[in-house]
């Protein structure tokens, strides 16, 4: 009986341990995250494909166990109340309890994008003065988008779908393992002032978008008290919009400030990393997450702006990004696309793996879940730039410079004895990187720099 018992006890124990290992997925260590499309996984922007679709049949988290991005951002994703709600007040839960449960099994942490609009309740706004039709997405979202007409309805519905993810045992997913705790407030909801914008995802002004916010938060935390919100992701450089937010909400109900960054010139900058900062902590909101960076290696499609000459600065500029914002202090940064001719880090074209695919696999593969990031003064040296990410209690430099000299690059301390120097862009096709071995004197090494970032880790006697 006592060896019976000691089994099951040992099952038990493991079984706890697999929760376990599960309940990490959700934790905020990671930094890297991708914005789970249809169009970057057929490799066309041109494809009117509903986001279910290309879940369902399409191998969805294929960007995510190939590169080793941990969050994912659905977009529009399944949290869409035109595909759960289609009769006032009753929900089919189908397709996002499919997509919660994938999620789960690739160790995924989710930010779930509510979508307020469903046909049913917008078409008592249709034909009234001053409706208009919205574009983009029309696969996934009705062509109007404004407030929902009935705002009971709209509230009991953000209840329903919060709590069934809220992991509290109460009305939850069958099999749910850890909760969905990060929940966005409708995506770019200043779309519709940008002139010539291709897509407008809310008709509302921003008055009526603070209403919605309002609306949303108060069901939310009416079921699920410790979730944490954040903004409907800012477009470019519209701060106006979302300090004209910020003021008029009585309280602050963002815990995350959420933006999107598409350079339009070589120089990625920061990613305006400081810009939204500025912004956001106006209200206390220090957290900040960019949910959409992509690099161009092409024409954008839309716009024509081109900012990077060719594959090879993609690659570059999309490390000089993400590190830059790092440093500024981003948190999170998702990037757009997989698969894509210009943007993406495949080329649909015969499937060939870019540059900046194996640059950025490398860079998640150095830097994520890093606990810390300094700027590395380097005597008043303003043409080099230097940074310092703390990973797993070891120092890994980042380093690059406008253009090619050799620099004496101080080290931790005393006991390091030798540094390795990774090129962050790919030698070959294959993905090879070039590897050297430094020699450490007086706690510093010489080093040759370019505008190809490198890294440099630390041999240690210790």
């Amino acid at each position: 009986m006592s060896k019976i018992f000691s089994i099951l006890l040992l099952a038990l124990f493991g079984a706890f341990l697999s929760l376990g290992e599960v309940l990490c997925a959700d934790s905020n260590t990671h930094r890297f995250g991708y914005l789970g499309n249809a169009f970057g996984l057929v490799g066309s922007s041109s494809v009117a494909m509903p986001w279910s679709t290309a879940f369902a049949s399409y191998s969805y988290f294929t960007p995510y166990d190939d590169l080793g991005f941990k969050w994912d951002r659905p977009h529009p994703g399944p949290f869409n109340r035109n595909i759960i709600e289609h009769e006032r007040g009753v929900y089919d839960f189908t397709i996002p309890d499919a997509y919660v449960r994938a999620a789960e099994e690739h160790g995924i942490s989710i930010i779930a994008t509510i979508w307020p609009f469903v046909d049913w309740d917008q078409e008592h706004w249709e034909g009234l003065p001053g409706w208009e039709t919205s574009t983009g997405w029309l696969a996934d979202l009705p062509a109007s988008r404004y407030n929902p007409y009935d705002i009971e309805a709209y509230s009991n519905f953000v209840k329903a779908l919060v709590d069934r993810y809220n992991g509290d045992g109460v009305n939850d997913m069958p099999g749910l393992l850890y909760p969905v705790n990060y929940w966005e407030i409708l995506n770019e909801p200043e779309s519709s002032l940008t002139a010539g914008s291709p897509m407008i995802f809310y008709k509302g002004t921003a008055r009526d978008y603070v209403e919605l916010v309002k609306v949303t938060t108060t069901a939310i935390k009416e079921v699920y008290p410790q979730a944490k919100i954040l903004n409907g992701g800012a477009t470019g450089g519209n701060t106006s919009y979302w300090q004209y937010v910020l003021d008029s909400l009585d309280f602050s109900p963002f815990d995350v400030g959420n933006w999107h960054y598409l350079p339009q010139r070589d120089d990625v900058g920061d990613l305006a990393t400081s810009v939204w900062h500025d912004v956001f902590s106006h209200k206390n909101i220090n957290r900040l997450w960019n949910t959409e960076y992509m690099v161009f290696s092409t024409n954008h499609p839309d716009t024509g702006a081109n900012n990077s000459p060719d594959e090879l600065s993609q690659a570059k500029n999309i490390v000089k990004g993400y590190v830059r914002a790092f440093a500024a202090g981003a948190e999170k940064i998702f990037y757009v696309y997989y698969k894509m001719s210009d943007a993406g880090l495949i080329d649909p074209r015969g499937g060939r793996k870019k540059p900046a695919y194996f640059t950025l696999k490398n860079l998640i593969k150095k830097i994520d879940s890093f606990t810390s990031v300094t700027t590395i003064p380097l005597n008043h040296d303003t043409s080099t730039y230097a940074y310092r990410f703390e990973v797993a209690g070891k120092p890994v430099h980042v380093v690059w410079a406008a253009s090619d000299k050799i620099i004496t690059f101080p080290l931790s301390g005393t006991t390091v004895t030798g540094a390795l120097v990774t090129q962050s862009t790919p030698a070959d096709e294959s993905g090879n990187f070039n590897v050297s071995y430094y020699s450490v004197t007086n706690g510093s090494i010489d080093l040759y720099v370019s505008d190809t970032p490198c890294y440099i880790e630390e041999i240690s006697n210790k």
